[in-house]
């Protein structure tokens, strides 16, 4: 009976503790020309505001790679991204550059997408949507790297801004 009781009660708590997640560890959204990326990474509590890095040519990602490898073991490490970067063409860079945002939340439900992308005095600003869903979250914390992809020849721009709405 002791048995028993100790089993209903680590099933309550384990459901409690991660709901019915069912957050995809990584997603994509299309907009026109534009692809939105979503990969669910650990919740490290230290993403104040969303920091844009610009990746425009196999160096740049090489070198954010280098750069992020230590501090994001669980991103860099993690199999969709992984697999998202070993499927770029060889010559994505040509014709394509992308911007990671990473960007932490509360509940690993909470999921995000790109409401519009406009360029003012040559500032790219990315407007993302948060998405909360309405019938409960999870109580875990996540972080999330979002990545857009665009056309280098669509978008021209020095500089990124990010507006994180919901």
């Amino acid at each position: 009976m002791k048995a028993l009781i100790m089993l209903v009660v680590a099933v309550f708590i384990l459901t409690a503790c991660t709901g019915e997640d069912v957050t995809p560890q990584a997603y994509m959204v299309t907009h026109d020309d534009v692809v939105f990326r979503g990969f669910k990474t650990t919740y490290r509590g230290d993403v104040e505001t969303p920091s844009p890095v610009i990746v425009d040519s196999q160096t740049k990602l090489d070198k954010y790679l280098e750069e992020t490898h230590d501090q994001e073991q669980a991103f860099v490490g993690s199999s969709s991204f992984d697999a998202y970067i070993k499927a770029l063409p060889e010559d994505f860079f040509d014709t394509y550059a992308f911007i990671v945002i990473r960007v932490e939340e509360n509940s690993g439900s909470i999921t995000h997408d790109l409401n519009q992308l406009e360029v003012n005095n040559h500032t790219l600003s990315i407007h993302i949507d948060r998405m909360v869903p309405d019938g409960g979250m999870t109580m875990d914390m996540a972080g999330w790297y979002l990545v857009v992809e665009l056309p280098k020849d669509t978008y021209e721009y020095d500089d990124v801004a990010v507006h994180v709405s919901g």
